[in-house]
C-alpha cells in the first residue's frame, strides 16, 4: 500500500490544472468587464429616476418643470457629477459635463461588453426631461445607444 503520490500523478495534475486556468481565466475578465459595464447602466438609470423624482418634488412645490440641469447650481470643480439628481454623486473617474452633454468613456474595457473601448454621450433635454444616448457629433458605435437605451 502506498502512502504518497508518484511524481507523475503529481505533474499530471499540474498539467491538468494548467490546462483549466487556460479556460478561466479569460472568463474571468469578461466578467469584470461585464460588471463595470452594467455598473454604468445602472448609473444612466439612476440618473434618469433622479429627473424624474426631481420633477416629482418640482410638482408638489408647485411648479411643473423639470430640472433646469443635472448639478446643484455649484459647479462640478470638486468631480462630483449629477449632484442636483442623485443623493451620492457619480465621480469624475468616467464621467465628463459640458452644457448638459455628459461623456462617459468606456475606455479601459477589455472586450467583455459589447461596447469596449468606446464612448457614450448623453444629452439632457430640460423640458423633457429626457437624458438621452446620442452619437455626440462623433463617429462612435452604433450599438453604444442601443445598450444604454
Amino acid at each position: 500500500m502506498k502512502k504518497a503520490f508518484t511524481m507523475i500523478e503529481l505533474i499530471f495534475v499540474i498539467v491538468i490544472l494548467g490546462i483549466l486556468s487556460a479556460f478561466a481565466m479569460p472568463k474571468l475578465f469578461v466578467s469584470r468587464d461585464d460588471a463595470e459595464f452594467v455598473k454604468a447602466k445602472v448609473a444612466v438609470q439612476s440618473i434618469r429616476s433622479g429627473i424624474a423624482l426631481k420633477k416629482s418634488t418640482n410638482l408638489m412645490a408647485g411648479r411643473a418643470a423639470y430640472p433646469a440641469d443635472l448639478e446643484d447650481g455649484k459647479g462640478t470643480g470638486d468631480n462630483l457629477y449629477f449632484k442636483g439628481v442623485l443623493e451620492q454623486p457619480l465621480d469624475g473617474k468616467r464621467w465628463k459635463n459640458a452644457n448638459n452633454r455628459y461623456f462617459y468613456s468606456l475606455k479601459g474595457f477589455s472586450g467583455g461588453a459589447t461596447v469596449a473601448n468606446s464612448d457614450a454621450y448623453f444629452d439632457y433635454n430640460s423640458t423633457s426631461g429626457t437624458f438621452t444616448c446620442t452619437n455626440g457629433g462623433k463617429k462612435i458605435r452604433p450599438d453604444i445607444c442601443a445598450e444604454f437605451n
